[in-house]
């Protein structure tokens, strides 16, 4: 039978926890891009009732500024990711 000792059992358990930050890390990304996106449309929709009587002109409107702020925000994480991946 083979005994585990307390340095492999807290090496597991201290990259199981690196892991959890990680997995942590990037849900919370992925939640601030939604909630980013989702807050452009709604704030240019909302906006733009006072330049377009239309409700088509309005959701064009807000469709094109969230995918704007969806591509920057893409590309910001993406200069991130490849600045932290220069450091490995």
């Amino acid at each position: 039978m083979q005994e585990t000792t307390y340095a492999e059992t807290n090496g597991t358990l201290a990259e199981f926890g690196r892991q959890v930050r990680s997995v942590k890390a990037i849900v919370i990304t992925i939640f601030n891009f939604i909630v980013t996106v989702v807050a452009a449309f709604a704030c240019t929709y909302l906006g733009s009732q006072y330049v377009f009587a239309e409700t088509a002109a309005r959701v064009l409107s807000a469709v094109i500024v969230a995918s704007v702020v969806g591509l920057a925000e893409l590309y910001v994480m993406v200069r991130t990711l490849e600045g932290d991946l220069g450091k490995l």
